[in-house]
């Protein structure tokens, strides 16, 4: 496998404390309704996929449940620790890599979800080779790449990026 489809989402609106730190930060309502409704957009554009790899901490692992709820994806899925926010850049692109081949296939279809900073330098990273190429990626942001490991590094191109909250009113659903 050489080529591979990124779906690399930011984890949706969250509470801005929890007992627990930051790790155990709870979506906020606001954040619930847009975790669903992007999963239900993904769904109305087809953009299902074979395998996902999300963030351990609890606001990301919300998200990519809400999301995986509307498209019915049941399958298990691990959380990994280069998804979080302030995990290197370089080595989250080598472990979205390692998620895609696992995947097998033509060109398999991988779901990511992680937080800022991190998804920013990804994605500069990604696209551009330099994470600190910027990218606003806001609170349950969907960036759609088609990215290439058959050079030396993995390079990637965006084919769409879906801001939540202009999903949120062409699907006329409560913008925040």
């Amino acid at each position: 496998m050489s080529t591979f489809e990124l779906l690399l989402m930011r984890h949706a609106h969250a509470e801005d404390h929890a007992a627990g730190g930051d790790a155990e930060r709870a979506l906020s309502p606001e954040g619930r309704a847009t975790a669903a409704m992007m999963g239900q957009a993904m769904k109305a554009m087809g953009l299902d996929f074979g395998g996902a790899v999300v963030s351990p901490f609890r606001r990301a692992r919300e998200t990519a449940g809400l999301v995986m709820a509307e498209l019915w994806f049941e399958a298990d899925y691990p959380t990994d620790a280069m998804l979080t926010p302030s995990a290197p850049p370089t080595e989250t692109v080598a472990t979205l890599l390692a998620h895609a081949h696992a995947l097998g296939g033509q060109t398999p279809r991988l779901f990511a979800v992680g937080h800022n900073p991190n998804i920013t330098a990804t994605l500069g990273q990604l696209v551009a080779g330099d994470p600190g190429v910027y990218f606003n990626v806001a609170p349950g942001d969907l960036a759609h790449l088609w990215c290439d490991a058959s050079r030396s590094r993995l390079q990637a191109a965006v084919l769409g990026y879906y801001p939540a909250r202009m999903l949120q009113q062409l699907y006329h659903a409560p913008v925040g």
